[in-house]
C-alpha cells in the first residue's frame, strides 16, 4: 500500500442513506422550530419552517411532503400560539400540491422555489391575519399586520434561498448513484 493512498470507507447501503436523510430533515425541522420560538414577537419572527416545508416538497413525493408539512405545521402552530391544526392543515395541502407541481410541471430550481415561497408566504400570512386578527376585530389589527406579520413574511422569504441550498445539498449528499442498466438484445421478442 502506498503512503499517499487513503483507506476508503465502504458506502452506506441505500436504506441507511434514506434513514440518514430523513433524520437530518427532522433534526433541521426541530432546529427551525427553535428559531421560530426565540426572540420577541413584537418585531415579527421569520417562520423558517414554512420555506423548509416547501423545499422538502420539491425533492420528495406527495405523501412524504404532506406528512412533513403536517409535522412542520404542528410545530408552527405551537411556536405561534395558534390553534393546533390550523397551520398543519394548510401546510399538508400546500406541500402535497407543490410536490405534485414540481413532479409534473415545474423545474426544480431556486427561482421557481423563491416564487412559490413568496406566493405561499403571502397566502399563509394573510390567512393568519384574517383568522387571528381581523375576524375577531382586535384593536390595532392593521398595526399588527404592518408591524408583526409583514416583517415576518419578509424575513421568511429572505432566508428561503439558504434553506433551499441546505435541503438540496442534503439530498445530493445522501442520494445514491443512479445506474443505468441495459438489458441484452433478446431475439425471442416478436417484432411487428
Amino acid at each position: 500500500m502506498r503512503a499517499n493512498e487513503k483507506k476508503r470507507l465502504p458506502p452506506l447501503p441505500p436504506r441507511a442513506k434514506i434513514a440518514l436523510r430523513w433524520a437530518i430533515y427532522i433534526l433541521a425541522a426541530l432546529l427551525f422550530y427553535g428559531f421560530s420560538t426565540s426572540g420577541t414577537p413584537e418585531h415579527g419572527k421569520a417562520l423558517l419552517l414554512l420555506p423548509y416545508c416547501l423545499a422538502l416538497s420539491m425533492f420528495t413525493g406527495e405523501v412524504q411532503s404532506a406528512a412533513m408539512g403536517c409535522f412542520c405545521g404542528l410545530l408552527l402552530d405551537i411556536s405561534q400560539g395558534l390553534l393546533p391544526g390550523f397551520s398543519a392543515l394548510c401546510l399538508t395541502l400546500i406541500c402535497g400540491i407543490i410536490s405534485a407541481l414540481f413532479r409534473q410541471f415545474l423545474r426544480k430550481n431556486v427561482i421557481n422555489y423563491v416564487i412559490l415561497t413568496v406566493a405561499v408566504s403571502a397566502v399563509y400570512f394573510y390567512l393568519v391575519y384574517f383568522f387571528v386578527y381581523r375576524i375577531w376585530e382586535f384593536e390595532g389589527y392593521g398595526e399588527a399586520a404592518g408591524s408583526v406579520l409583514l416583517p415576518g413574511a419578509i424575513k421568511t422569504v429572505a432566508f428561503s434561498p439558504l434553506i433551499y441550498f441546505g435541503v438540496y445539498l442534503t439530498r445530493k449528499v445522501t442520494a445514491g448513484r443512479r445506474t443505468l442498466e441495459i438489458e441484452e438484445h433478446d431475439e425471442k421478442i416478436d417484432r411487428i
